[in-house]
């Protein structure tokens, strides 16, 4: 995961695929972390709700997407 967050500015200015994308990825890596946590071998507990985050933020841009795309269409 990068060290920078995106803010959700700079999410909008994305495509849905790389949203989606990038979505799929953060739920890989949360696997991941969720695996090692039962190991016991984590370290940076702070990365996991960093992604949960992100993963909610990117979630979130694209219901709001597909809310106005629909809105849209019916008017």
């Amino acid at each position: 995961m990068a060290d920078k967050t995106q803010t959700a500015k700079e999410l909008r200015g994305q495509p849905d695929v790389d949203l989606r994308a990038q979505m799929d990825a953060l739920r890989r890596e949360l696997w991941q972390q969720r695996q090692k946590i039962k190991d016991g071998s984590v370290q940076q507990t702070h990365q996991l709700r960093a992604a949960r985050r992100k993963v909610a933020r990117i979630h979130t841009l694209l219901r709001e997407r597909a809310a106005s795309s629909q809105t849209k269409a019916t008017t």
